[in-house]
């Protein structure tokens, strides 16, 4: 991770003196907002380590559970009406869990990229542990919102989204009150639904 962080870290400092120089050759984004995790099911199975049994937990559930998220983009316009970008930052995944996430987005703007007017936001990607450990999640976002566009260079954007989250959180088991051992589990699907609301600054 640590090694995806610097680039992404330079590609900012670089990339700000070319975009004072053209303006429409980069743009920057900071988007921050807050989600609720409305939906989440999980099958887990793995082996208990004091007996050696197989334990089968599986199950869904309705949390509501609140959490935040922000991310830098640095991305361009490839057409008038379209705008895509590579972003990073953290978010929320579940409850005590937040994840790094690194991907790909997508907006598209009926009315032109110059101009106030709906959006449309598609995004994909992957995510680490908050440790910079590769936590093999994936996720895809899909939103709709408005474009203010507040001056020549810059844009602010109001979006509500929906995200869907393949994750693999560690397993913890309750009668041994322990995180179970990497090596003895045998599933571990975690599937979640979250509804969010976001502003995004770009310039």
């Amino acid at each position: 991770m640590k090694h995806l962080i610097l680039p992404f870290i330079c590609m900012l400092i670089f990339c700000c003196p070319a975009h004072a120089q053209d303006r429409g050759a980069v743009r920057i984004g900071m988007d921050w907002g807050y989600g609720m995790d409305a939906y989440r099911y999980w099958n887990l199975i793995y082996l208990d380590s004091e007996v050696g049994y197989v334990v089968q937990d599986q199950d869904s559930e309705f949390p509501a559970r609140p959490y935040a998220f922000y991310t830098l983009s640095v991305g361009f316009e490839p057409s008038s009406w379209m705008g895509v970008s590579f972003f990073s930052g953290i978010m929320g995944v579940s409850r005590g869990r937040s994840l790094l996430p690194i991907g790909l987005k997508a907006d598209i703007l009926p009315r032109g990229n110059s101009a106030s007017g709906p959006v449309v936001s598609a995004a994909a990607g992957t995510a680490f542990n908050t440790d910079f450990i590769y936590s093999k999640a994936v996720f895809g976002i899909l939103g709709a919102g408005w474009r203010f566009r507040l001056n020549d260079d810059w844009n602010m954007d109001l979006l509500m989204r929906t995200r869907i989250c393949r994750d693999f959180p560690p397993i913890w088991d309750e009668g041994n009150r322990n995180y179970v051992e990497e090596s003895l589990i045998r599933k571990n699907y975690n599937l979640s639904v979250s509804l969010e609301i976001g502003v995004c600054i770009s310039f």
